[in-house]
């Protein structure tokens, strides 16, 4: 409203003014005119015209330098709002103003107006390069665009995008500089390390031993690295904006159906397939596809790249081939081979384990739990042999004894050897198992047989010496018996005499070899004389006789009285072991492998198991007056015969023996 009052003045001032001009001018009339205090009043008018001018003016400036302070101010606030980096420079390169952007990018920190250049001494170096451009716009007049660099203090670099324009006077002369700049670095850098792995792709690209190709929607070749030309022949120029021509014709299909799938936006990862080199050899390949993408996602091609598998291929159809010939050969070897890791699991394990063990294959899961089935005083060696395997890494050697699925004992020998990876380490065990139990058999044999050679020996030697001092011996006790008063001690010794002359007679048949005459006979009535020959001597023992002999027995060829040497010695047997009385009962039936078996069973006192293993050894015997001969000498009978002898037994449950003889075929 003061405002409007004092331009509402502004005419009257010009009046007053004007009538001042006037008066000026025509001072003689108007003198005349006026008297003085007219005057007065004039000259008051115009002196306070005057001072409200002034004081209009005064208010005026006063409100134009506001507004050019608040016009400044937003133009500021607007220029600091920019992004970009703004500055003026003088000619002389002195920097007249520099935007918030530009401040934080030269020192930091915000610049108050006293130290606009505070921070140039940090990039002097670069702003004294940049020069050269500047003096190059003032000179010829016209904008510049260029990228500047500038080096940090840490020593990184800086890239922004320059645009120098000068700036005109009022006399047309360029006086400043104006210069808008972008910060780039993260662009430039990104282009860097574009080019970097671009450079970097390139070269493994052209580096790596698989042939890459790049291939457009429509199946043309756009690109192939080396080993592509090395792998199929085919170099690059004979492959670009052309079909791939190392697809065979039978697999044309399938080659279109994985391109497809990949076009799909599928991918593929080591298709083994077949493929032709340029000279039409066949060449195994793994395949892996991959779709290629714009920037939109959509699919443009299929990168793909081919590994030649060929050598592998071959190498394990040698090892296939190896593996079949001696996988046939472990699995129809006597011996067992078993194959375990380091934690005990099983591998592998050959057929031929359970012919000889009895147990499935599927049981042996851990070869640690095969332990229990292992001797009790066989245990502590086999963990001390896998002890010593695992820490000298050599085979080793054991035996031990291996309980069958039927309940017997069976003798085992085991080597187990190391199985090292190339770094060293221990990985896996193979064992190698062989039964021994027949080699046992005939070295406890060989055992006897040295034994029986050296009795038969020391019996052809003193066994006439001996009988001729029993004769005389015999013959005066009873001449003593019949004249001596008395006579109790004379039985006693006459019974000692005649044992000692049983045992001589046995040693002198095992000393003298025997002609044998085999015949034809029927077992059946063979076992019917023995039981005739012993049925007194069992009525006088309580001790009842059952038999259960087959009709239509198969013969069998024999030495008749030797047969029936084995029969009585093995019924006396019976009968001594029940001298409380009992049943003895004798079978004989045919087998379905063409033998003939005879049982002798009792319901004696039974012998323990672990010495069942030494009978048949000379001078073994489990009975008070026995002399172990008698059992020796059948079963070398038996054997001769081609047959075996097994006996069964438990304390107290009496005893059953098993002669298994060939029968003649029907």
């Amino acid at each position: 409203m003061k405002q409007t009052g004092t331009l509402a003045l502004f005419p009257s001032f010009l009046a007053v003014v004007a009538l001042a001009v006037l008066t000026a001018s025509n001072w003689p009339v108007l003198s005349s005119l006026l008297n003085g205090r007219l005057l007065f009043g004039v000259l008051a008018a115009l002196a306070l015209a005057a001072f409200l001018f002034v004081l209009y003016l005064l208010r005026r400036v006063r409100q134009l330098e506001q507004e050019a302070r608040y016009r400044e101010r937003s133009f500021r606030t607007y220029l600091d709002a920019i992004p970009d980096l703004l500055f003026i420079k003088s000619k002389t390169g002195e920097l007249l103003y520099v935007n918030q952007a530009a401040s934080e990018f030269f020192v930091g920190e915000r610049l108050a107006a006293p130290n606009l250049v505070a921070g140039t001494d940090r990039y002097r170096q670069s702003l004294c390069g940049c020069r050269e451009t500047d003096e190059l716009v003032f000179q010829t007049g016209e904008p510049l665009r260029r990228v500047e660099v500038f080096v940090q203090p840490d020593g990184s670099a800086r890239y922004v995008d320059m645009l120098k324009v000068p700036v005109v006077d009022a006399l047309t002369q360029y006086a400043a500089l104006l210069v808008l700049g972008r910060d780039i670095t993260d662009q430039k850098r990104a282009e860097l390390d574009g080019l970097a792995t671009k450079e970097l792709l390139e070269s493994f690209l052209q580096q790596t031993p698989d042939a890459i190709s790049l291939i457009d929607v429509n199946g043309r070749v756009k690109r192939v690295n080396q080993a592509s030309e090395i792998i199929f022949g085919y170099s690059e120029e004979e492959l670009i904006d052309r079909p791939l021509p190392v697809i065979p014709p039978h697999l044309q299909e399938e080659a279109d159906y994985y391109h497809q799938q990949v076009l799909n936006g599928k991918r593929i990862i080591g298709l083994e397939t077949i493929r032709f080199h340029k000279s039409g050899r066949p060449l195994h390949v793994s395949l892996s596809m991959a779709p290629i993408y714009d920037v939109e996602g959509k699919v443009i091609g299929i990168a793909g790249s081919a590994r030649d598998i060929t050598e592998r291929k071959r190498v394990e159809h040698r090892l296939r081939v190896s593996e079949a010939k001696y996988r046939l050969i472990a699995e129809n070897m006597t011996d067992m081979i078993c194959v375990y890791e380091e934690n005990g699991a099983v591998t592998y394990m050959s057929p031929s384990h359970e012919s000889i063990l009895g147990y499935p294959l599927d049981q042996y899961k851990r070869v640690y739990d095969c332990l229990k089935l292992i001797h009790p005083d066989d245990r502590e060696s086999v963990r001390q042999a896998i002890a010593d395997i695992r820490q000298t890494r050599e085979m080793a050697a054991v035996e031990f004894r291996f309980l069958h699925s039927g309940g017997h004992w069976v003798h085992l020998e085991s080597r187990c050897k190391p199985i090292v990876n190339e770094t060293g380490r221990v990985i896996s065990f193979m064992i190698v198992t062989r039964d021994i139990t027949e080699k046992k058999r005939a070295e406890e044999l060989l055992r006897q047989s040295d034994m029986l050679s050296a009795v038969g020996q020391l019996a052809a030697g003193i066994a006439h010496e001996i009988r001729n001092p029993l004769t005389a011996l015999r013959g005066f006790i009873q001449l003593m018996q019949s004249s001596a008063e008395d006579k109790r001690y004379c039985g006693i010794m006459l019974s000692e005499l005649d044992r000692i002359n049983l045992i001589v007679s046995e040693l002198l048949r095992l000393a003298k070899p025997q002609a044998v005459k085999y015949q034809q006979r029927e077992v059946g009535s063979i076992l019917k004389n023995v039981l005739s020959l012993l049925d007194s001597q069992a009525i006088l023992n309580n001790i009842q006789i059952h038999t259960r002999i087959a009709e239509k027995l198969p013969p069998i060829t024999c030495e008749e009285n030797q047969m029936k040497q084995v029969f009585i010695n093995l019924c006396k047997n019976a009968i001594e072991a029940m001298p409380n009385g009992g049943h003895l009962r004798v079978e004989a039936e045919a087998l379905d492998k063409g033998e003939v078996r005879i049982r002798i069973k009792d319901t004696g006192c039974g012998i323990d198991p672990e010495r069942i293993p030494r009978l048949g050894e000379p001078f073994y015997t489990t009975k008070e007056k026995g002399t172990g001969l008698g059992l020796m000498v059948s079963r070398r009978i038996i054997e001769e015969h081609g047959g075996r002898i097994a006996i069964t037994s438990e304390p107290e449950q009496g005893t059953t023996v098993d002669v298994i003889l060939p029968a003649l075929a029907g």
